[in-house]
């Protein structure tokens, strides 16, 4: 199901009962219209990440397009990264800016709305934090 589909069938309106989960992050923003598509943000590695912060920020500095991702007005994969042309869900992204970055996967389990911000440095989690 496309974003145009889910919400003709209301389900970004839709508020949680008792025992329901939350929409999703990408959802949320999606759903609001937080983010225009191709809006321009930001990779940047988050304080106490438990993977190698030096390799990383080293990689992300190497190259302006590594750092650099654009919104996507699609929950299952809102980030288009042009360092690799594609689109990626937001921790698929950093899944995959880890493995390049240390050629190792990812030691822990990453929380992709925490490594994206926006042109004001707020992050994606920031930015979905308040909304239903």
């Amino acid at each position: 199901m496309d974003h145009d589909e889910w919400r003709d069938a209301g389900v970004f309106d839709q508020q949680p009962q008792a025992g329901q989960r939350r929409p999703s992050i990408p959802e949320r923003l999606v759903a609001h219209h937080v983010l225009s598509d191709g809006q321009e943000l930001t990779i940047v590695v988050p304080d106490g990440v438990g993977e190698d912060r030096t390799a990383i920020t080293t990689w992300l500095n190497g190259d302006r397009s590594r750092r650099l991702v654009r919104w996507r007005n699609d929950p299952a994969a809102p980030l288009h990264w042009p360092f690799d042309g594609s689109a990626h869900s937001m921790a698929g992204l950093i899944r995959e800016l880890v493995r390049k970055a240390t050629g190792q996967e990812a030691r822990t389990q990453v929380w992709g709305p925490n490594w994206v911000r926006n042109s004001d440095g707020t992050t994606l989690a920031e930015l979905a934090e308040a909304l239903p």
